[in-house]
């Protein structure tokens, strides 16, 4: 028997009503400073887009990025000059249930599709820790890469 639920999210972001730029799930669109289409307002967390270091301006929710990047927006809010500035997201996420994990970083390969890339993938096998360890189990990692970057 196999069980598949994806929830997803949405921005709340509809009492806006325009008034900011967004991407088209609805996420205010920022730049790397969190400033949003309109001066002096900035934005961050899950009703935001994050700026990613292959993608360019996506809706990414997730945790780590939101804290980042409010981080980020207070700094700049808080001082004279805007000055703190977010590198990019590569969209870093794991997760445990019972036995098995999961992790992922960078594009998976359906993100590579939808971003019409050049990309091949390959599965290896291997040790989850170095030979010094005592415990290893094996694991299998996809890749997914450019093939413009060999």
């Amino acid at each position: 028997m196999q069980c598949c639920l994806q929830i997803g999210f949405t921005p709340n972001t509809g009492f806006l009503d325009g008034q900011l730029d967004c991407l088209e799930n609805g996420a205010i669109r920022i730049d790397t400073y969190g400033r949003t289409s309109q001066k002096d307002i900035f934005a961050a967390g899950d009703c935001a887009s994050i700026p990613h270091r292959l993608l360019g301006d996506v809706y990414l929710p997730l945790a780590t990025t939101a804290n980042k990047m409010g981080r980020i927006v207070g700094i700049n809010i808080s001082s004279e000059k805007v000055t703190e500035e977010y590198v990019g997201a590569l969209g870093s996420s794991a997760i445990k249930i019972g036995d098995y994990e999961a992790a992922s970083v960078g594009l998976t390969e359906k993100a590579a599709q939808q971003a019409k890339m050049d990309y091949s993938t390959t599965c290896v096998e291997v040790a989850n820790h170095s030979n010094y360890y005592s415990v290893q189990e094996k694991i299998k990692i996809k890749l997914v890469y450019d093939n413009r970057q060999k």
